[in-house]
């Protein structure tokens, strides 16, 4: 099983954040590679996305990479940055 995610240089800025707006898809299975892959790829174009270039008045061609990733059996799960999204310093942070 793997997990396929959406990335985008540029996609998070000091005025503006992607962050859930395009599909990741998880425990896609190889029979549904194909089909998942387009439907991650197509989220650029959701009215989603679209509503919210317009509310911020970005002009820009997205251009999307999706990451394939194996999926792991684990019991807990988090985010582990390596600079604090909050105060930019070196510290990392875990949550």
């Amino acid at each position: 099983l793997i997990a396929l995610r959406s990335s985008m240089i540029g996609e998070d800025s000091s005025d503006a954040s992607f962050a859930g707006m395009f599909d990741t898809i998880l425990n896609v299975k190889a029979e549904n590679y194909i089909e998942s892959l387009k439907k991650v790829y197509a989220s650029v174009e959701s009215d989603r996305v679209k509503e919210y270039l317009a509310k911020k008045s970005i002009k820009s061609n997205l251009l999307m990479a999706v990451v394939v990733q194996k999926m792991i059996p684990c019991d807990f799960s988090g985010v582990l940055f390596t600079r604090s999204p909050v105060n930019p310093t070196s510290a990392i942070v875990l949550d």
